[in-house]
């Protein structure tokens, strides 16, 4: 089983991604802030990270603050504004790995199935399959 920590401050967020990556053995955790995240990295091991992109979280930083640190686990951006995180799509490249993903999600199907294909992508051995 793989574990995801999930940064948001929205609670209903670490709901709907428990949701989304439950077909792929996923155990989900929260942390509500960035500086929380970053407490849990040092003392947790985890395989995926996903990150509510906005001006309260500092998905940047914190993508800044792991790569520099050594941590190589895949990291998701996401936003539901697209103007929000295409902003800083060039200042990120300086971090990102070929593992990272920036996914602009909102509520709607599309967007979901991006998100599934992006975990596919990251994990392709992980998905359950029925029996």
């Amino acid at each position: 089983m793989h574990t995801a920590l999930v940064v948001s401050a929205l609670p209903y967020t670490g709901e709907g991604f428990k949701t989304i990556l439950a077909p792929f053995a996923f155990q989900v955790e929260m942390c509500a802030s960035v500086e929380g995240a970053m407490e849990h990295v040092q003392q947790e091991s985890v395989d995926l990270i996903i990150v509510d992109h906005d001006d309260k979280m500092k998905g940047v930083e914190f993508l800044t603050w792991l790569r520099s640190g050594g941590h190589v686990m895949p990291v998701i951006l996401h936003h539901t504004k697209a103007s929000a995180l295409a902003a800083e799509v060039l200042n990120l490249a300086r971090f990102c790995t070929e593992r990272d993903a920036l996914v602009l999600a909102g509520g709607d199907r599309d967007s979901l199935e991006v998100f599934a294909r992006t975990i596919e992508r990251l994990f392709p051995d992980s998905r359950l399959t029925a029996m």
